[in-house]
C-alpha cells in the first residue's frame, strides 16, 4: 500500500543512515530538546520509517513512546507529501505520543534526499501551528540528518583506523606463514591459513570501502562465492556443510567482499544453530539469482520469519546467539540491488531456511 517505504534505494539509505542504531544518542536528545523549547511544545520525537513500520529512535517528554500504525502514522503521511504536515486535532492519525492532541512533521532525509522519517513536535492540547513554526521545524530536521551523517562518518572512520593495522599483520603473518609450511603441510592446514588469509583481504577491502556508496558494483559469481564459502566452512567439522551448487557462474551485481559477507553471515549463523548438517543451494531463475541455505536445527519462534532480519534481534539466551547484526547485513546488501530476502520452514522438512535473492 505504501509503495515508496518500499524502494530497495530508499532502505538502503535507511540502513546507512546510523539513524537506526547511532552511536551517541545525545546528540538527537539535544536537537529534540531544542526542538521542543524552540516551538513550545509537550514533547518530540524522532522516528524512522522502515518498510513495514515505525522506529522510534529516542523521543522527550513522552511518558510512554509508542510507534504508530503506519496505516495512521503522521510521519508516514508527511513522508508521502515530501513536506512538512500538520494537524491541529489527531483524531484520525497517530504520532510516538499517545497523548498528542495535535502535532506536525518534517520529513528527515539523508545526504541524497531520501526520506528516512520524521521530526515530530506534539502537542497535549488543541493547537494551530504557525507558517514560522513550521518553517523553524523543517530547518531543525535537516540538521537532525546532518548530525547522523556527522556521527556515522566519525564511527565509522574510527573505526577503520583501528582495525587497518591488525588486519595487515594477519594478512602478512598468514602469507609467510603459509610460504614457509608449503609444500609440507597437508590440504586441509594449507586450506584453513588460505581461509584466513581471504578474511583478513576481505576485511581490508570493506575498510577500504567505506567512504564510497554500499553494496554496488559488481558483477560477482555468487555460485564460486558460495561454494568457497561452504568448502571453508566445512573444514571446522562441527556439522556437516554440503554444497549443492551449480558449476555455471550465477552473477549478481553486487562487489565480491560483499558477496562473502552475506553468505558467511548465512552459513555461520545456519552453523551454530544446525543439530548435524547445512546444505548451501544456489539457482538462477531466469534473471534473478537465488541463494539459500537450509539447516537441521529447531528453526525460529513463531511468527519471527519478518523479525529476523532486524537489526540486534536476538531469539537465543543459551549463548548461540551473535550480536543480530548478521542478518540484517544480508536484507540490507539484498534490497540495496532490488533484491529480496525470506526466512522460514522448508515444506518437506522441519528444519530452517534462509534464503536472499539478489
Amino acid at each position: 500500500m505504501h509503495d515508496h517505504l518500499q524502494d530497495p534505494l530508499r532502505l538502503a539509505a535507511l540502513a546507512a543512515s546510523g539513524l537506526r542504531v547511532p552511536p551517541d544518542l545525545a546528540p538527537f536528545e539535544r536537537l529534540l530538546h531544542a526542538t521542543r523549547t524552540a516551538l513550545r511544545a509537550s514533547s518530540a520525537a524522532l522516528v524512522l520509517l522502515d518498510a513495514e513500520r515505525e522506529e522510534i529512535v529516542c523521543s522527550v517528554g513522552v511518558v510512554a513512546p509508542a510507534p504508530a500504525p503506519l496505516e495512521r502514522s503522521a510521519v508516514r503521511a508527511a513522508s508521502e507529501r515530501g513536506a512538512v504536515v500538520a494537524w491541529s486535532d489527531l483524531s484520525a492519525t497517530a504520532t510516538a505520543d499517545p497523548s498528542a492532541v495535535a502535532a506536525a512533521v518534517a520529513p528527515v532525509r539523508s545526504v541524497d534526499g531520501w526520506i528516512l522519517g520524521g521530526l515530530s513536535v506534539m502537542q497535549h492540547q488543541a493547537r494551530t501551528w504557525s507558517p514560522d513554526e513550521l518553517d523553524a521545524l523543517d530547518a531543525l530536521s535537516r540538521l537532525v540528518g546532518d548530525a547522523a551523517s556527522a556521527a556515522h562518518r566519525a564511527r565509522t572512520h574510527a573505526t577503520t583506523h583501528d582495525l587497518r593495522t591488525p588486519l595487515s599483520i594477519v594478512a602478512l603473518g598468514t602469507e609467510q606463514l603459509a610460504a614457509r609450511l608449503a609444500p609440507e603441510a597437508d590440504a586441509a592446514l594449507m586450506r584453513m591459513i588460505g581461509m584466513v588469509q581471504r578474511s583478513a583481504e576481505q576485511a581490508a577491502a570493506l575498510l577500504r570501502r567505506v567512504d564510497t556508496s554500499p553494496y554496488g558494483a559488481g558483477p560477482t559469481d555468487l555460485s564460486a562465492v558460495a561454494g568457497e564459502a561452504a568448502l571453508d566452512l566445512s573444514l571446522s567439522g562441527e556439522v556437516g556443510v554440503h554444497w549443492d551448487g551449480t558449476e555455471l557462474p550465477v552473477l549478481v551485481p553486487v562487489h565480491p567482499s560483499d558477496v562473502r559477507r552475506c553468505v558467511e553471515n548465512l552459513l555461520t549463523n545456519a552453523v551454530r544453530f544446525a543439530r548435524r548438517e547445512v546444505r548451501v543451494h544456489v539457482a538462477i531463475d531466469g534473471v534473478s539469482a537465488h541463494l539459500v541455505v537450509d539447516d537441521d536445527g529447531e528453526g525460529l519462534p513463531d511468527g519471527a520469519e519478518g523479525t529476523v532480519w532486524e537489526r540486534h534481534r536476538t531469539f537465543h539466551r543459551d549463548g548461540r546467539s551473535g550480536s543480530g547484526l548478521g542478518t540484517a547485513i544480508v536484507r540490507d546488501v539484498a534490497l540495496a540491488v532490488g533484491g529480496t530476502v525470506g526466512a522460514g520452514a522448508r515444506p518437506s522438512a522441519e528444519h530452517g531456511s534462509s534464503s536472499a535473492s539478489p
